[in-house]
């Protein structure tokens, strides 16, 4: 598989705690020689069956962010050591550097405006882990509406409960999103390849496929989903990015948190 092009379905990413540094490391020694986009992503400008290469994903890395108007935005970072100081940022490059040495969006209205640099950051640094996979046990047509490879410690919050509690073969005791809807205590809302809604323990919980590629160096397909939860008619929301990997076709997914070396 050297060589061959990476298939992305990537739509967002919102958490970023790594240096710059890093994600330069990665497109200068190793990497797919490109990576194709399967879908429209208009927070780069670039369309479905584009091919970025490791200069491309650089070159936009050290572009300036562009907002929903696509006017440059200016976000203003506050020093880990400082409550008053604010500096202005404005490629992904410098963003990515100062969030990974502990600078934050200090107030409500930088806090807005942070939105489209993890949206644009995000995603260029998912582009700039992807490694092409050896091989493949998460290909399955059904993707996230298999509920049976789901397993439950992908869902935020959760804990043991009488429900049905399956093995699988690395011998971690895990149920499966199938066997909690079966147990009554998640109810699916829609289940979809590339998307799943649903309600457990009164949370509104999607899961969204991002992307789909090694993304911990182990020679196995993995995927990048987008997981947000918040209470059942409430406003309170949380979100984090997750990987999934499959390493036999007889285990369920399992989880596991993205390594940048």
């Amino acid at each position: 598989m050297k060589n061959m092009p990476l298939r992305l379905t990537i739509i967002t990413v919102g958490v970023l705690a790594i240096a710059y540094f890093v994600i330069e490391r990665r497109l200068d020694v190793g990497g797919p020689a490109k990576v194709c986009l399967s879908g429209d992503v208009s927070m780069i400008r670039v369309t479905a069956g584009t091919c970025l290469s490791p200069k491309d994903i650089k070159s936009m890395l050290q572009a300036p962010v562009l907002n929903n108007n696509g006017q440059a935005a200016l976000l203003k970072l506050t020093p880990p050591n400082s409550a008053t100081q604010k500096t202005p940022v404005k490629t992904c490059a410098d963003y990515i550097k100062k969030i990974g040495h502990g600078w934050y969006a200090l107030s409500q209205r930088e806090m807005d405006k942070e939105i489209a640099f993890t949206a644009r950051c995000g995603l260029l640094t998912a582009l700039a882990q992807a490694t092409t996979p050896r091989q493949s046990y998460v290909n399955d047509p059904k993707g996230l509406a298999n509920l049976g490879w789901l397993p439950e410690s992908l869902l935020p919050h959760f804990g043991e409960s009488s429900s049905e509690i399956v093995q699988d073969d690395s011998g971690r005791h895990e149920r499966s999103v199938a066997a909690l809807a079966a147990a009554g205590e998640c109810t699916i809302r829609q289940a979809k390849p590339d998307f799943l809604s649903l309600v457990c323990n009164l949370n509104d919980v999607s899961i969204q496929e991002l992307a789909r590629a090694d993304f911990n160096e182990d020679g196995f397909e993995d995927m990048l989903v987008l997981l947000s939860a918040k209470p059942t008619g409430g406003t309170a929301s949380f979100s984090e990015v997750q990987g999934l990997t499959r390493r036999n076709p007889s285990s369920m997914l399992e989880t596991f948190a993205l390594d940048v070396r």
